[in-house]
């Protein structure tokens, strides 16, 4: 039995990279890469979802907020879109745009803060994930540093 009101959080990071876009297209590609392979610097019944991704995995039921970010520099002039998966289906995407966002890297040597959050309704062993997408590849390539996720179940005791 699995009470409503147990308690699962999570913050995991991982450093980064260069961001291994082979071509441009229309497919979203996960953040892959040993240098993309998330930490839990503190986690409770919310894992490490993958060997080979950064992704994650709940262990329970529930309504959970998700704040997604990091450093994107270089892969300039060129637009993104960033989207949430869960098992590897767009999440929320019935409407043709689901919870897609979309950044703009100026032609410039700046670094800039990508920042997504949401509310996920998720299952048990699900695996959640965010994917980018870029129509056109070019030098300089994009680097994303300083990945990390924070992921709390709402329907835990004192929040709901």
């Amino acid at each position: 039995m699995e009470f409503q009101n147990t308690i699962a959080y999570g913050n995991f990071i991982a450093s980064g990279g260069f961001f291994p876009l082979d071509e441009g297209g229309e497919e979203f590609k996960p953040f892959s890469g040993s240098q993309f392979l998330p930490t839990a610097q503190v986690s409770k019944n919310i894992v490490v979802g993958a060997t080979d991704t950064f992704k994650v995995k709940v262990k329970q039921i529930g309504v959970y907020f998700v704040d997604f970010s990091f450093i994107a520099f270089g892969g300039e002039s060129r637009v993104y879109a960033l989207q949430p998966f869960v098992n590897n289906v767009a999440y929320n995407s019935s409407n043709g745009t689901g919870m897609i966002i979309k950044f703009y890297q100026q032609p410039s040597n700046q670094k800039y803060e990508v920042s997504v959050n949401g509310i996920f309704l998720l299952n048990r062993d699900d695996l959640l994930e965010y994917r980018l997408q870029v129509n056109t590849v070019s030098e300089p390539e994009l680097q994303i540093l300083g990945v990390k996720m924070n992921i709390y179940n709402l329907n835990q005791r004192g929040i709901h």
